[in-house]
């Protein structure tokens, strides 16, 4: 079933690129995706359950994909594109900054942490998005500069970690020795060190976007760590979340979470925002602060909480919290403060996804607390 999907989904992405985009942006995608079909048959994909190893190779892969990308918007690559896209593109079609952003920067680590949803719950789909993360991250460098295979030598791993070598977990892997191991607690001193270190997180990042989009979103966001420090605090900062069964729904909701920036991209919510506060939030704050930097942390947040470490744990917390009290404001709040009657505003149609897996993320957190809490009485 899954081998069908991916094939169908292959030829529906190759046709609907070649009429929008034209043969010169089907061929590298279409490429990838053929290249990462062929290993997924020939290793991972008749020996499920292999797929412990790469989580955290995976997911740092989904931010130096996205730092890639960084670095092509910050140089203006669309306007070579372009350049060499002369003959090649479809009629009518422009490669921006606007497209870049939108459906490389935003809309592929949305697929890709949808990908390590499956890994991590040890779906065949799983292994067969690790392998496209990894050709589409050397299709990447070389469309960006030939010398520019970093991106992909990052991912260079997947194919022995992916590969049917029997199963290993995430705490007996000796690749990450600072990782906690089942079972273990944080000690008091490392709590109180990194209770001062979120502080200092926390208000700098506060200030920073006060200054450049107003209290607004300072509100929302640092209430949003607030709260996800408290129940950080009650619960996972003591003893680590387990991995297994708290990572697959962080991933899902990150995934959501993307559609969500990508909507409040394209619709202005940036525009829209600093007109009712009357802020100079500029376009360029806004991509690099929530679309690419932003993003970045709360992905490398997976990284922590499948290691146990505390500054992970922290991330998620702050990321579940946030979806659940943040994400209403695009339909509650946001709409009667322009104009004051209820209407459209950038978000608005995404903003409750992400926070269907936040919801249930919370639930088990405290679930799984509420089971452990007398034991260590």
């Amino acid at each position: 079933m899954a081998l069908f999907t991916v094939i169908a989904c292959i030829a529906t992405a190759a046709a609907a690129i070649y009429v929008e985009m034209g043969l010169l942006f089907a061929l590298p995608v279409v490429g990838a995706a053929l290249v990462a079909l062929v290993a997924w048959s020939r290793t991972s994909f008749r020996h499920p359950g292999t797929s412990d190893r790469v989580v955290v190779l995976y997911i740092a892969g989904i931010v130096a994909l996205m730092v890639e990308h960084m670095d092509q918007w910050r140089s203006r690559a669309p306007e070579l594109v372009m350049q060499l896209a002369s003959g090649w593109a479809a009629p009518g079609f422009v490669f921006n900054e606007r497209i870049l952003i939108a459906v490389f920067a935003i809309a592929s680590p949305a697929l890709f942490l949808l990908g390590g949803f499956y890994l991590v719950r040890r779906q065949p789909l799983g292994d067969y998005i690790a392998w496209l993360l990894f050709a589409w991250s050397l299709v990447a460098g070389l469309l960006s500069r030939p010398d520019a295979l970093g991106v992909a030598t990052r991912a260079r791993d997947v194919r022995s970690a992916v590969a049917p070598r029997g199963t290993r977990s995430a705490e007996a892997d000796p690749v990450f020795p600072c990782a906690l191991r089942d079972g273990d607690a944080v000690t008091p001193r490392q709590r109180r060190l990194w209770i001062l270190l979120i502080v200092a997180f926390v208000v700098t990042y506060g200030t920073t976007l006060y200054i450049q989009a107003g209290p607004a979103p300072v509100g929302v966001i640092v209430g949003s760590m607030m709260g996800g420090m408290v129940g950080w605090l009650k619960t996972t900062s003591k003893r680590p979340a387990n991995p297994r069964v708290i990572l697959p729904p962080y991933l899902l909701m990150l995934s959501l979470f993307m559609v969500h920036v990508d909507e409040e991209y394209l619709f202005d919510f940036r525009g829209r925002i600093a007109a009712i506060f009357h802020s100079h939030w500029s376009e360029h704050d806004f991509v690099l602060l929530i679309v690419l930097v932003g993003p970045m942390a709360w992905i490398l947040g997976g990284i922590g909480l499948w290691l146990r470490h505390p500054l992970g744990n922290f991330i998620v917390w702050f990321m579940l919290v946030g979806m659940i009290l943040g994400e209403p404001t695009h339909l509650l709040v946001f709409p009667l403060l322009e104009g004051g009657r209820y209407h459209y505003f950038p978000g608005m149609w995404t903003a409750l996804f992400p926070m269907i897996p936040a919801v249930y993320g919370v639930w088990r957190i405290l679930a799984d607390h509420r089971a452990t809490e007398p034991k260590r009485a």
